[in-house]
C-alpha cells in the first residue's frame, strides 16, 4: 500500500496529512515544525511514503533540508500552484491544507520548486541563505530568516545568525566600505 504525506507548516506545529494510492486519509495530526520531530515521525510509518510534499515557504526550506538529509523523497511545492488547487476549499484550515497538498503530491498535480537551502558549507541553514551575491542576498536573508531563530533567546540567535552569514559572504575589501546610512554623517556639509 503507497502512502503519501502533505505538510503545511506553521511557525510552532505543521499539519501532517497521510493519504493512500486512492486518496482514503490515513492520519491527520499536528508534529512540532522541527526537522527531526517530522523526520521521526515519517520514518515510523508502515510502509515508507512514496513522496512527502510541502508548500515552500521561509521555514519549508530548513524543513526540507532536514527531510532530504534523512533520505526522505521531498518535494517543495510551488506556491501558486498550491493557493490554485486549494481556492475551491470554502473554509482553509492548517489541516485541510495538509490534505490538500497530499492529494496534489499523490496526484502528481504540482510543480516543483528548487531549494537552496545548504550552507556552502554543507551544512543546513533554516533561512535558506546562500553566500552568491552578498548585497543582494542580505535582502534574501532577511525575508526567509524563520522566526524560530529568535524564538529562544531573540538578541543572541540573531546576532549569531546574522554575523556567521556576513562572515561567510562579504569579500574582505567590505569592511573598508562606509554602510550608506553612515554616509551623511561623513559628508562634509559646507555652506556658501
Amino acid at each position: 500500500m503507497e502512502q503519501y504525506v502533505g505538510i503545511d507548516v506553521s511557525l510552532e506545529l505543521s499539519s501532517v496529512c497521510v493519504v493512500d494510492a486512492s486518496g482514503k486519509i490515513l492520519r491527520e495530526l499536528k508534529v512540532p515544525s522541527e526537522p527531526e520531530a517530522l523526520v521521526q515521525f515519517i520514518q515510523h510509518l508502515e510502509p515508507a511514503p512514496v513522496r512527502i510534499g510541502l508548500e515552500a515557504g521561509p521555514l519549508s526550506q530548513w524543513l526540507f533540508a532536514g527531510l532530504v538529509s534523512a533520505g526522505l523523497d521531498v518535494v517543495l511545492l510551488e506556491t501558486r500552484h498550491v493557493k490554485a488547487a486549494l481556492s475551491a476549499m470554502p473554509v482553509k484550515t492548517d489541516r485541510k491544507d495538509a490534505r490538500g497538498i497530499a492529494q496534489m503530491v499523490r496526484m502528481g498535480w504540482y510543480r516543483p520548486v528548487h531549494c537552496k537551502a545548504e550552507h556552502p558549507d554543507g551544512n543546513s541553514d533554516p533561512s535558506g541563505f546562500r553566500a552568491t551575491q552578498p548585497l543582494q542576498d542580505v535582502r534574501t536573508f532577511f525575508r526567509n530568516l524563520p522566526l524560530k531563530a529568535l524564538e529562544s533567546d531573540p538578541q543572541n540567535a540573531f546576532t549569531a545568525v546574522f554575523a556567521s552569514h556576513l562572515a561567510l559572504t562579504l569579500p574582505p575589501w567590505a569592511s573598508t566600505v562606509t554602510p550608506p546610512w553612515k554616509l551623511d554623517m561623513i559628508v562634509d556639509h559646507q555652506g556658501p
